[in-house]
């Protein structure tokens, strides 16, 4: 007689970070899922804590308890920190040491400079300043190959542009896109065995 306990496998950070970036994550979800994590998985919290506020940056995540383990959890709560933050010299401060932060985590640290050049075109700050940060994004997502967050950064300037992904599989130096689609079959077969297996 088999067990009719059903094993309920949870969504990881960077499938909740996909989700998000295409409009399909379900914040109750996610809330779920950080309260389901032990104290003890700091990473974990900090950036399933920085998916939520980077969803919806109104809400205010209290960053007084997460535990520094690393120059990633660091940065990761640097830029929590500048999205939280409403006075504005503070949230200069933590976006730029976010950026620094995060410099070894590529995709994080490109995303954390598209968010910082958000912040100063939404706010009309220092056009230069806004310049700077908005070069070094464009810059550095096209050479990471990084060709989503280079589409969000051109979009602070054209408001009009649309996302068309066989333009974006197009920039991929290098890269054929029959690979990439390889690659997500691999990861969607991979993810129903393990939940196959523990159900």
């Amino acid at each position: 007689m088999g067990s009719s306990i059903k094993y309920e496998t949870d969504l990881t950070f960077i499938e909740f970070d996909i989700l998000s970036e295409t409009g399909k994550m379900k914040i109750n979800e996610l809330d779920l899922y950080i309260s389901k994590l032990y104290q003890k998985e700091t990473m974990e919290i900090i950036q399933s804590s920085y998916i939520k506020i980077k969803n919806n940056p109104s809400i205010y995540i209290d960053t007084t308890n997460f535990v520094i383990t690393n120059p990633y959890t660091d940065g990761m709560i640097s830029l929590i920190t500048a999205l939280n933050e409403s006075n504005n010299e503070f949230k200069h401060t933590n976006f730029k040491e976010a950026i620094k932060k995060l410099e070894h985590i590529k995709y994080y640290y490109v995303e954390s400079i598209y968010l910082y050049s958000k912040f100063l075109f939404e706010e009309n700050e220092d056009s230069s300043i806004f310049d700077k940060y908005f070069d070094l994004g464009i810059k550095v997502s096209k050479q990471y190959n990084f060709w989503f967050l280079n589409f969000k950064l051109e979009k602070i300037k054209n408001d009009s542009l649309v996302y068309n992904e066989d333009v974006i599989y197009d920039k991929f130096v290098n890269i054929e896109r029959n690979t990439f689609d390889l690659f997500i079959e691999q990861y969607i077969s991979e993810r129903k065995k393990a939940m196959d297996k523990n159900s």
